[in-house]
């Protein structure tokens, strides 16, 4: 069964708006960040918060309604197809790229991994929020076949503060497997990132009754990155993977 797997993400729909100003650049959990001021920022989705003598279910309420309204307004879509997302950082003189996926939660293993749940992470209905998982590529094989893919112009390009970022969308099938195959051989362990994003997804997976192999409820956002240069945040909302339904 695979560890590893590409999945339909629901991203900015970039003919309609830069990708820049749908995401949330700040540190996990940040109630406070500016971007909630933006009413088309995905912090309303990501980042929610009940005010006080709210009933438990509005923060919830709010944000789906939210996530519902992106999407009729052509800001989101969902991809057609299950594809792999490289993301390249570019920070000064410094440019690292990894990839987003699926991941089973069973299969990751790292310090830590077992973090708080948080709720708010998927009161929207998807996680933005990435797992950050690393991988040994001393031979560069991994580098080499995104390489491969990134050659071309990026699907979408998008700056926040002093960083650059270019995604390619890597849906052919074959590509897509030779990529995960490679990093599945090559010890994926969890470095950081949104931790309590792989708890929740943990506990949906434990919870979840009847689901087949390519249910989202068994899998977090991860993204993967060769361990020897890891990127310690990567933004929230670059793209989203829903929490209930087929990859």
């Amino acid at each position: 069964m695979a560890a590893i797997r590409p999945f339909r993400a629901l991203r900015a729909k970039t003919a309609r708006i830069d990708a820049g100003a749908l995401i949330v650049d700040d540190e996990p959990m940040s109630a406070t960040s500016p971007a909630n001021a933006d009413p088309r920022s995905l912090a309303r989705v990501l980042r929610v918060r009940n005010a006080p003598g709210d009933a438990a279910d509005v923060a919830t309420t709010r944000a789906r309604f939210h996530l519902a309204e992106l999407l009729r307004t052509g800001l989101l879509a969902r991809d057609a197809m299950p594809a792999l997302y490289a993301l390249r950082v570019v920070d000064g003189e410094s440019a690292r790229t990894g990839f987003f996926a699926a991941a089973r939660t069973d299969a990751l293993t790292g310090a830590d991994a077992d973090a708080d749940t948080d709720d708010t992470l998927v009161a929207g209905g998807v996680v933005g929020d990435a797992v950050v998982v690393g991988f040994s590529d001393k031979k560069g094989r991994v580098a080499r076949a995104l390489e491969t893919e990134t050659e071309r112009e990026p699907d979408v390009s998008f700056r926040s503060g002093a960083r650059s970022f270019e995604l390619w969308v890597v849906d052919e099938e074959n590509a897509a497997a030779r990529v995960t195959a490679l990093v599945e051989s090559a010890s994926p362990r969890v470095l950081g990132g949104a931790l309590a994003a792989l708890a929740n997804a943990r506990a949906r997976a434990a919870s979840a009754t009847g689901a087949g192999t390519d249910d989202a409820s068994a899998f977090c956002l991860a993204f993967f990155v060769d361990d020897e240069s890891p990127i310690a945040h990567v933004p929230a909302g670059v793209v989203l993977l829903p929490v209930q339904g087929a990859l």
